[in-house]
């Protein structure tokens, strides 16, 4: 029967500060982290499901010690090495991939009739029902996966899987319950980075909202739950929810550390219909005031959430008269670091990134995924500053979207005089139809034309708050560069005609020259 110590064996790729690209085990990382630039993978779902993973290895191991007081002295020192090693002492029987008793993160008795293939196990894989989008394997053409890989898959497969699909029926359980979405899978998912992978955990390493907030235990601890058996057990027991009954199937005869098939099917149901609580997930505000977690759209980049990445008002607070916005657990506990640590003479020098990490999904298929970094200016960490570093931000992406709606404004007008009738013949109409309206727009592309020159400009946004007037008005004229480019691209497509000509020049004074709204005509007779 073959071993795999998820403690001992390589499985984890980090990246060396000098480059080098290296697997590690789940203790050298803790061991190296200091010389470590980050963790090192091609999916955005098994980079965050790593990063939760390492962080709750820590807090298992240090539990009420995660304090702001400490992880402000052990920013300087490192964490107490030689805890977290106990800790792994005491429990390494329990991260063996292939323990008969109590493989990592599986159920050791679960089986159906034959196995599924591997690649069931990472969404970036043909496999079933999943869109051939980053692979092009069928399900045949499956090897055997490599044990590092397959506990990397696993890892992704039970924070990561998505809901669509009726339970099917194992011997050993009967009916389970039909597919659901993991709860690490609502929503986008904030990391805080610093220089080292070791100064990243400390900043991730959040304490809790108070010290009455259970801990609870990883599922490490815990016998493998059957379906519909388990509950949320603290902070750790939820970053680490067992969604799937699993179980990786290799060769007994074999010394081989390979994975040939899987079974899987649905455990236990999220209990609640949001992962309130999960320090790591970025809010937006329904019209009514209560926290969702923001999602990845298709077609719209990150950054233009900046309101729940970063804790903005915004126009959720608008719509939402005295809601408060909920700045993401951990970057808010990475403010309160940086205060500590500049109040101690030790504040970094080099800034954060905020790294978010989240999918598209449709019907249990993953549409797209993202991974996205953002510079956090020492500004938004301090107090008084931190708010009004804050207002030029939600400033900034209003006027964005304000000078997009205008953008589109003028391709409407402008695809309506193309499209509509023209016939001047009493009594007839000549209005456009909207269909045709928004086909001839669709069609142009405005979206990605202007929106994809703003990621380069807004970092530099983000890099220029201490001059805030000045990083506005050069933002300003990067949004209508980016509308007039825009609009000269429909333009262009709007053919050369007299028809086509007039109706760009109408639709251009739709809105003024400077991509504003024009104020509304007052009504005859009105003062």
């Amino acid at each position: 029967m073959p071993t795999f110590s998820l403690l001992e064996e390589p499985w984890i790729p980090v990246r060396r500060l000098d480059g080098e690209a290296v697997e590690l085990s789940w203790r050298e990382v803790y061991r190296q982290a200091a010389d470590l630039a980050d963790v090192e993978v091609e999916s955005p779902l098994t980079y965050s499901a790593l990063m939760r993973l390492l962080v709750v290895g820590l807090y298992a191991a240090l539990r009420d010690e995660v304090t702001q007081a400490n992880r402000a002295a052990w920013w300087a020192t490192g964490w107490p090495q030689p805890a977290v090693e106990a800790y792994f002492d005491q429990w390494a029987e329990r991260f063996d991939l292939f323990d008969e008793a109590a493989p990592f993160f599986q159920d050791p008795g679960f089986e159906f009739k034959q196995p599924s293939t591997p690649a069931g196990l990472a969404p970036e894989l043909a496999s079933g029902n999943n869109r051939v989008l980053f692979d092009h394997r069928v399900d045949g053409d499956a090897p055997p996966v490599r044990a590092a890989a397959a506990a990397r898959w696993l890892l992704t497969h039970q924070l990561f899987s998505l809901g669509g699909g009726n339970g099917p029926i194992s011997p050993r359980y009967g009916k389970h319950p039909n597919l659901r979405t993991a709860p690490a899978a609502l929503g986008v998912t904030v990391f805080v980075q610093g220089e080292t992978l070791g100064q990243t955990l400390l900043l991730n390493l959040a304490p809790r909202r108070t010290q009455a907030e259970p801990l609870g235990q990883p599922i490490w601890e815990c016998a493998f739950p059957a379906p519909r058996k388990h509950t949320v057990s603290g902070l750790l027991g939820r970053l680490t929810w067992p969604n799937r009954t699993v179980r990786l199937v290799t060769d007994a005869t074999s010394t081989d550390a390979v994975v040939t098939g899987i079974y899987t099917a649905q455990c236990t149901d999220w209990p609640v219909t949001s992962p309130v609580g999960d320090p790591y997930f970025a809010w937006r505000l329904t019209t009514k005031g209560e926290p969702i977690p923001l999602r990845v759209t298709t077609g719209r980049a990150l950054w233009r959430d900046s309101s729940a990445l970063f804790g903005i008002s915004g126009q959720d607070a608008a719509r939402a008269e005295g809601a408060k916005p909920q700045r993401p657990w951990v970057l808010a506990q990475a403010g309160v670091l940086y205060d500590l640590l500049d109040r101690a003479g030790r504040a970094p020098e080099a800034e954060w990134t905020l790294v978010a990490v989240g999918m598209a999904s449709d019907q249990s298929k993953i549409e797209l995924w993202r991974h996205e970094e953002l510079p956090v200016p020492t500004r938004l960490l301090l107090g008084d500053e931190g708010a009004g570093a804050l207002a030029v931000i939600d400033d900034a992406v209003q006027q964005a979207e304000r000078v997009f709606d205008a953008l589109r404004t003028a391709t409407r007008a402008l695809a309506a005089e193309l499209v509509k009738p023209g016939s001047t013949a009493p009594g007839a109409d000549d209005k456009a139809d909207p269909k045709q309206v928004g086909s001839r727009v669709a069609a142009w592309n405005i979206d990605a034309a202007y929106w994809g020159q703003l990621d380069a400009p807004f970092r530099a946004l983000l890099a220029g708050l201490d001059k805030a007037e000045t990083a506005l008005t050069a933002w300003r004229a990067v949004l209508e560069r980016a509308a007039d480019d825009a609009y000269a691209q429909a333009s262009a497509l709007a053919g050369l005609d007299p028809r086509a000509l007039r109706a760009v020049t109408l639709g251009r004074q739709a809105v003024t020259r400077s991509w504003r709204f024009r104020p509304k005509k007052p009504k005859k007779g009105s003062s």
